[in-house]
């Protein structure tokens, strides 16, 4: 018989704080582990162009099939982890450099792909369908997640006006959280490179499920272009006002003194 489960479990012990705080350390600790494991298992079986790499390319296949079935696991893992809105804190910088490594590791599949397409002409169904998913399912959600790093300084900021500069103690946080976003980045490009190259090839477009966007570090941020310019004409007007000040209350006597001279 078919054994039904009724009802969810429910474990008290999760809650919002122990979510951010604990588990989800946890996971991208645990699936940085994964990505290790899977980075000891492609440098164990190198692809050379040579007559012993020809005559075990069945090999080098099942390896690259089982790594392409392991990272579409992740994919899914990723796809879902890059939607959480993360507070500001240092999970926001482990999630980066955890999906730095996944297209690192991603990248040197596609080079696994590339020399074993220029031995015997192979495109395995196992990475279509990794770049697949990776196009579809998280790629532009990664570019939403950064826009969602970036932004959360300027929300911050904004939310404390006052005179003067307004320093919030996130914002340094989260800057130094976006450091690692260039790496990111580079490291989706590279792979987009390689895909490319495998395109030209094998007259298979790997590319048909990314979007090119715009979301790039070096994109102007409308929102904290705003408050920057808004920031720096309240200080511009608060050092006119001083000057003013300063104006009328050392140059009278001068000015007097001038007078009674004659000199004006």
């Amino acid at each position: 018989e078919d054994i039904q489960l009724s009802g969810k479990s429910n474990f008290t012990i999760v809650d919002n704080h122990t979510a951010i705080g604990s588990i989800l350390a946890l996971l991208c600790h645990h699936l940085d582990l994964y990505l290790t494991d899977s980075t000891v298992i492609l440098k164990t079986e190198p692809l050379t162009s040579s007559e012993n790499s020809i005559a075990s390319s069945s090999q080098s296949e099942r390896l690259c099939c089982s790594l392409c079935d392991r990272m579409v696991q992740l994919v899914i893992s990723f796809h879902e982890l890059v939607q959480t809105a993360i507070p500001p804190g240092p999970l926001n910088e482990t999630v980066i450099k955890v999906l730095t490594k996944l297209y690192t590791i991603m990248t040197d599949i596609a080079k696994y792909q590339l020399s074993l397409y220029n031995l015997v002409s192979v495109i395995l169904p196992q990475f279509k369908k990794l770049i697949d998913n990776v196009g579809k399912y998280l790629s532009q959600q990664i570019y939403t997640f950064i826009m969602h790093i970036q932004g959360m300084p300027q929300e911050q900021t904004n939310s404390k006006k006052g005179k003067g500069k307004s320093h919030h103690p996130l914002t340094s946080r989260v800057r130094k959280e976006t450091k690692s976003i260039p790496n990111l980045i580079y490291s989706m490009e590279q792979l987009e490179i390689i895909l490319i190259k495998i395109s030209k090839k094998s007259r298979i477009n790997f590319m048909d499920t990314f979007k090119r966007s715009v979301a790039r570090d070096f994109r102007i941020q409308d929102q904290a272009l705003e408050a920057i310019l808004n920031e720096q004409e309240d200080e511009d007007e608060e050092e006119d006002d001083e000057l003013k000040d300063e104006g009328n209350g050392d140059s009278s006597p001068v000015r007097k003194k001038l007078k009674e001279t004659g000199n004006i």
